[in-house]
């Protein structure tokens, strides 16, 4: 069976440059629609955080402004995160720090401000990404502020195993537009720019999917749905749907 790791923030609050704080948690579109999918697809999906600790949803996630105000999508969202199975895997996820990404055929990083607090450029998710990239068979995705995750994956050698790949994530022009950019202490586009990344940044807010190889990467809450379908394909087919 295809196995698929999400690695999940447990932050509740993201630390900003100043001292202050910003609510954290996981964005609600990129945590239930991939999960759905994939499970909807077949997959043993497992879920864990740094720790082990419960991963919070961010009730902004959910207002209908920031879902392109389709209270359809909000409505289904609810419904899914209210299941008792999925109550309780929130509450409940695998340590990541236990998990090998040997036992996995994808490791699917998805967003939330939570990120940039405990999985953001942090060894213990930057193991497992590392691990997967050096598997052409295996997938590393990412989206939104998922893409941070990628910071801190390191070749045996020391080399970042992303240089000159083309991906996307959340580009400074968003954060700007939820006013977090100024006071974020480092922004994943400038630093994935330094590490020679391609980044790609589409039209804000909008579905924008790139995939360049294994690695398979999503811009926004958006672009969760295609994403995910992004990972399916590879996984199920061994073929690799264009999604840039």
């Amino acid at each position: 069976m295809t196995k698929v790791l999400i690695a999940l923030t447990g932050a509740k609050e993201w630390v900003l440059k100043d001292g202050s704080t910003h609510s954290g948690g996981v964005w609600s579109p990129e945590f239930v629609f991939p999960h759905d999918s994939f499970t909807k697809a077949g997959f043993e999906v497992t879920v864990a955080t740094p720790g082990g600790v419960p991963a919070p949803i961010d009730p902004a996630s959910l207002e209908l402004t920031l879902q392109e105000n389709d209270q359809s999508s909000v409505d289904f969202q609810k419904s899914y995160l209210q299941r008792p199975e999925i109550g309780a895997i929130l509450a409940r996820p695998a340590r990541l720090e236990d998990l090998d990404a040997g036992d996995f055929d994808a490791v699917f990083v998805p967003g939330g401000f939570g990120v940039f607090q405990d999985l953001g450029d942090t060894a213990a998710i930057g193991r497992l990404i590392a691990e997967a990239a050096r598997h052409e068979g295996k997938v590393v995705s990412t989206l939104c502020s998922g893409v941070s995750s990628l910071l801190a994956a390191r070749n045996a050698d020391g080399s970042w195993p992303f240089a000159g790949k083309r991906m996307t994530g959340f580009p400074t022009s968003e954060m700007a537009d939820f006013g977090v950019a100024d006071g974020a202490p480092w922004l994943p586009e400038e630093r994935l720019k330094e590490l020679q990344a391609v980044y790609v940044p589409g039209q804000k807010h909008t579905d924008v999917v790139v995939v360049d190889g294994n690695l398979i990467t999503g811009q926004n809450g958006a672009s969760a749905k295609r994403t995910a379908q992004a990972v399916i394909d590879r996984l199920s087919a061994g073929g690799l749907r264009q999604a840039s």
